[in-house]
């Protein structure tokens, strides 16, 4: 407001420095008079208000003050809003005078005075003044002559707010028409089609056009005879009065309660504010073609109205003036007659409730016809009205009540008839809307989650206007603890918490101990998921659990205290399975299994029932070393927990290591004298073989010992009989197989052929029939040697 006063204030600045050029070049005009030619002016007598003389708007008056303590009055008339400057200056050549300046009203009322803002100590008035007659009275110390100067300019105030009005509207709640004789009551003569508000800086001025104001039949002094006019000014909130006497019929909503009324009829006014009921202020008033018009003095107006100017609300009803009536107000009957309106609700005409009312300026969310409508034939209420002003919000909801129940919230509030329905909101606290709902009626039940404390909000609707939000508060706590699940195993245990997804709630805080004092705790913790698994229990033991609901704004629900007891520690026994095996070492596995922090492993050599391997290992798998070749074992495995001492039973599993086979000598041949070709069966596995030649039978005196990585081998003896034996062997083990048995050879001296070969050279040419006999032999020889060495190498190596 503070901005557009400055604004205002210039203006009216340059319209002062205007007027004031034009005063100085009129008060130029020579007029001058000595100290010693002194005397009462051409005025007087004119000390009293009854002795006020006129001035017209743009003379100049020379007076004097004299003898002392002369007043001097004058009068002068505006015909329209104008902007008039009021100011006394000194007579030429004359150097004394101070006056001072009060401005008043036709009714003698102040509206404003000056003492030494014009030249040296004379006084000057600059105001805007609506149409009226006014009094000025000069004042003086001392004797002087002075000159007086009234200028007005015509000039339209600010205007700060307006509002039209539909045509043609001015049938009441819908139903009413005008008196029969229509030439007293033409058409129109109640139909309002705009209100406006003026600021004119030591006024307020209002005017309530219409399209026409009728005859003024009673020739009323305002100008105007038929309209009984209400102006209605909410300017304060949270206080005012709603009563508009019995007069229009209606009242005024609580909301917005009147904290001025103007009442004007043609030939009177008055104007009464809530503040200062009995305070005597009478507005300025008068008619200009169609409109009726009002000004008040703004320093008769509280300060604190003044302070929310701009933020006032209006209303402006009209109904009918009878001088004959107690309230003025002109009646309604159900029918029409001579200076009788008609098309009154006959219920609420025989109740006394039907409003008086034709025409007001009606908001657009609470039409005319439902304003006036709103009287209430069973209590016998009038309708209720409301304001119009600078914002077209409708009222916020009021007398709204909470009655909770659990998650159960019921709200109830004070009903507008005007509503078409009312919204309902309810937010978490972190502005989250939990929940939206519409009604029709003024009651509503909302199921919220638990957990918050909600703010709720409840506004009303009509015809595209939402009203400001009332709010309330409301607080859900969490009542009811959670109800448990729970799954025992031997070392742990699974709770399950069973309590509604409100999305209110954030998590679960819980206690498990061996005491239900609950001092020695085993577990604690805050957990998000509903599924909470406890570990490390001791198995065949009682525990406590304590868990409660955390919500995400910080309720808790009770704890919900329960008990349970872990089961026997049962181990299952272990699955084996071969994993790799060689001659001297076996590799089992086995599945883990529950509850097992190591397995013990027993191994049992089937032939002998000696214990041979004994171990204990985390792992679930293991290596059993040291073993014979062919041999089998018996290898027991159990799963054992050494926290609680509890262990499995034994699995077995019946296994034999690699066995090396003894190979078979399958070939001698003594290819030449003192030589022998010996060859066997191959041997899976082997990378190698021991060939040992003795020349007894029990291989005590050995004559060849020797290895080869092949099925053969070729000897060089003296002649004579041996025993050959051969083992296989493999050498990334160091494993032997059996010996084979014993085959005895016999390396022979050389033969007749022999020597003959030998001798063959020496042979004369008589002798070749001879050699070619020999060397016949010899090739036979040879050729069945090879036969019978292929054959028999053939069945070795199948």
């Amino acid at each position: 407001m503070g901005i557009v006063m400055a604004e205002r204030s210039l203006a009216f600045a340059l319209v002062v420095i205007i007027i004031s050029l034009m005063i100085m070049s009129s008060l130029g005009s020579s007029y001058a008079l000595s100290q010693n030619a002194l005397s009462p002016d051409c005025y007087e007598p004119d000390n009293s208000i009854d002795q006020a003389k006129e001035a017209l708007l743009g003379d100049v008056q020379n007076r004097t003050i004299y003898p002392t303590g002369d007043i001097d009055y004058v009068y002068f008339y505006v015909e329209q809003w104008s902007f008039v400057i009021i100011e006394t200056a000194p007579v030429e050549g004359y150097d004394g005078g101070d006056t001072i300046l009060i401005l008043e009203d036709s009714h003698g009322s102040l509206i404003k005075s000056d003492d030494d803002s014009g030249t040296g100590r004379f006084s000057k008035i600059a105001v805007f003044l609506p149409k009226g007659k006014y009094y000025v009275q000069i004042r003086g110390r001392g004797t002087f002559a002075y000159q007086l100067y009234i200028y007005g300019v015509p000039k339209s105030p600010e205007v700060i707010y307006s509002v039209d009005d539909s045509k043609n509207d001015d049938y009441g709640p819908g139903s009413y028409v005008y008196p029969i004789d229509s030439e007293n009551f033409p058409k129109g003569a109640f139909d309002i089609t705009r209100f406006e508000v003026y600021y004119a800086q030591d006024f307020i001025g209002f005017r309530i056009t219409f399209q026409t104001l009728g005859p003024n039949i009673y020739n009323m002094s305002y100008g105007f005879s038929l309209q009984n006019v209400y102006i209605i000014i909410d300017a304060k909130e949270g206080e005012g009065e709603t009563s508009l006497g019995e007069g229009p019929r209606v009242t005024v909503s609580e909301e917005h309660a009147w904290d001025i009324l103007i009442r004007v009829h043609g030939d009177g006014s008055d104007v009464t504010f809530y503040e200062n009921p009995y305070a005597e202020v009478i507005p300025t008033v008068w008619s200009e073609e169609n409109s009726i018009n009002v000004a008040l003095k703004v320093k008769d107006i509280p300060e604190d109205y003044l302070t929310g100017l701009p933020l006032w609300k209006y209303q402006v009803i009209v109904g009918g003036y009878d001088p004959n009536e107690r309230d003025l107000w002109r009646d309604v009957d159900v029918y029409p007659g001579f200076w009788v309106f008609g098309g009154a609700d006959p219920e609420a005409y025989s109740l006394g409730i039907a409003p008086k009312v034709l025409d007001m300026i009606a908001p657009p969310w609470a039409p005319q016809e439902v304003e006036l409508s709103s009287y209430n034939t069973t209590t016998q209420e009038y309708a209720t009205i409301y304001c119009v002003g600078p914002s077209s919000v409708p009222p916020r909801v009021h007398g709204l009540n909470v009655e909770s129940s659990g998650d159960v919230v019921n709200l109830s509030w004070d009903s507008y008839y005007w509503a078409e329905k009312y919204v309902i909101d309810a937010y978490l606290p972190d502005g989250t809307k939990f929940l939206s709902k519409e009604t029709n009626s003024n009651n509503v039940s909302l199921e919220l989650a638990p957990g918050a404390d909600y703010k709720i909000s409840v506004c009303a609707y009509s015809r595209g206007y939402y009203s400001e939000s009332s709010e309330v508060t409301v607080s859900i706590p969490l009542s009811d603890p959670p109800s448990l699940e729970i799954s025992a195993g031997s070392t742990d245990a699974t709770i399950n918490v069973v309590f509604p997804k409100y999305p209110t709630i954030e998590s679960y805080e819980y206690k498990v101990s061996k005491d239900s004092d609950f001092e020695d705790i085993v577990a604690s913790g805050v957990s998000k998921s509903e599924e909470i698994t406890i570990n490390g229990l001791s198995p065949e033991s009682t525990y406590y659990v304590s868990i409660r609901v955390i919500s995400k704004f910080g309720y808790k629900s009770p704890w919900n205290i329960s008990s349970f007891s872990t089961n026997a520690l049962t181990l299952s026994k272990p699955k084996l399975s071969l994993q790799e095996k060689s001659y001297k070492y076996l590799s089992v596995k086995w599945n883990p299994v529950k509850y097992a922090d190591k397995y013990e492993i027993f191994v049992v050599e089937s032939s002998t029932g000696n214990r041979v391997f004994n171990a204990e290992t985390t792992q679930t798998s293991v290596v059993i070393t040291g073993l014979e070749p062919g041999e089998m074992y018996m290898i027991e495995v159990r799963a054992v927990n050494s926290t609680f001492g509890y262990a499995s039973d034994y699995a077995t599993l019946q296994e034999m290591t690699n066995y090396l086979e003894s190979p078979e000598i399958a070939f001698v041949e003594y290819p030449e004298r003192g030589k022998v070709y010996i060859a066997w069966t191959n041997v899976k596995g082997a990378d190698a073989y021991e060939v040992q030649i003795s020349t007894d039978k029990s291989f005590t005196n050995i004559v060849h010992d020797n290895f080869t990585n092949i099925a053969e081998i070729n000897v060089s003896l003296p002649s004579g009989t041996y025993y050959v034996r051969v083992r296989a062997y493999v050498s990334t083990e160091n494993v032997y197989s059996a010996w084979s048995n014993p085959v005895e050879i016999n390396v022979p001296r050389a033969s007749i052929v022999e020597i003959i070969r030998e001798n063959i050279f020496y042979i004369g040419a008589g002798g070749g029939v001879v050699a070619v006999s020999f060397i016949g032999l010899k090739i036979l020889k040879k050729r069945k040697t090879r036969a019978l060495k292929e054959r028999a190498l053939r069945q070795m190596r199948k």
